[in-house]
């Protein structure tokens, strides 16, 4: 008989308001998430440079910053992990900006928190996945637009 060991998937959440963060980790611990949240941009940095994350799950809004910052911070040194950003930011160029800076999806708050835990599931296992060679910004942001469709 062999045992099966569970992995826990581990997400970083960074915003700006504790009740979010909190929210988050409600949502998300009952899919077997471990999620780790921090309010401000320099701790985030910091915690996203020395531990290994499945997801990163950013707020517009963090003390010390913003989520734009955050994305282009941790794109210097991880191209891999995927980036949920929300935001309560309504523009086409708020969501281009956040694409542009490094995220996979963009996500307009407020939104359907029951949807959360399906688009993170999904973005890990699609980073898990051997992604072709040469995709464009446009496909990235279209399939962003599918994910939150």
């Amino acid at each position: 008989m062999t045992d099966t060991i569970l992995v826990k998937r581990k997400i970083l959440c960074v915003d700006g308001h504790e009740d979010t963060c909190l929210l988050v980790r409600y949502l998300l611990k009952p899919f077997g998430y471990e999620v780790t949240t921090i309010n401000d941009l320099n701790s985030g940095l910091r915690i996203a440079r020395t531990t290994d994350y499945d997801l990163y799950l950013i707020a517009d809004k963090l003390s010390e910053g913003t989520g734009i910052e955050f994305c282009e911070k941790v794109r210097e040194f991880d191209r891999q992990t995927p980036i949920l950003f929300w935001s309560a930011r309504v523009y086409k160029s708020d969501q281009q900006r956040a694409i542009d800076a490094g995220a996979n999806v963009f996500l307009r708050k407020p939104c359907d928190y029951d949807e959360i835990p399906a688009i993170v599931l999904k973005l890990i296992d699609e980073s898990q996945q051997v992604q072709p060679t040469g995709s464009s910004r446009k496909s990235r942001l279209e399939r962003a637009n599918a994910l939150c469709a």
